[in-house]
């Protein structure tokens, strides 16, 4: 398994993805591997517990679980050997977590509040959809989610505020 973290230089990568003036970005580079998706999750949940709260890190890591799993499965078809990157911008009161990959493009119409990913009935167990919820889930825990590509580069962009 390959992970990199390091801070991210202001002159590095596609510059609307990676580029960041702030001292807080974190970038985390990983194959495209399932196995691969913890190691991210696990450190922005240590990484956020501190400064925003266990349920809040908690969100966090479910939407970037959710996030990096649709990059594998949907942009790459499941196929190993390509790139997913994270980059995690920490600031005193929010949060911006962007997930980039270059392999398919999503709709960026999925996004909309409206789409029926949560329709179905809280109370019937057995009927509970399997799988088509992640873009719902992150949507709730978001302040904004953005989808965006350029240059070949798809990025899913969440802003997560924590202030008054």
């Amino acid at each position: 398994m390959q992970m990199n973290a390091e801070a991210v230089p202001e002159d590095s990568g596609p510059s609307d993805v990676q580029r960041s003036t702030h001292n807080g970005a974190i970038h985390f580079s990983i194959a495209s591997q399932y196995g691969n998706v913890s190691l991210v999750t696990t450190a922005i949940r240590a990484l956020c517990h501190g400064r925003f709260g266990l349920e809040a890190a908690g969100q966090l890591e479910l939407c970037a679980a959710e996030a990096i799993t649709n990059a594998i499965e949907h942009a790459y078809k499941g196929e190993e050997g390509h790139h997913v990157g994270v980059r995690l911008l920490l600031e005193d009161e929010r949060l911006v977590l962007e997930v980039y990959d270059q392999g398919n493009s999503m709709d960026p119409n999925l996004l909309a509040v409206g789409t029926g990913a949560l329709e179905f009935d809280p109370d019937d167990i057995d009927n509970l959809p399997e799988g088509g919820m992640g873009l719902a889930l992150i949507r709730m825990s978001a302040d904004e989610l953005e989808y965006h590509t350029k240059d070949g580069v798809n990025c899913l962009r969440l802003t997560r505020n924590f202030g008054e």
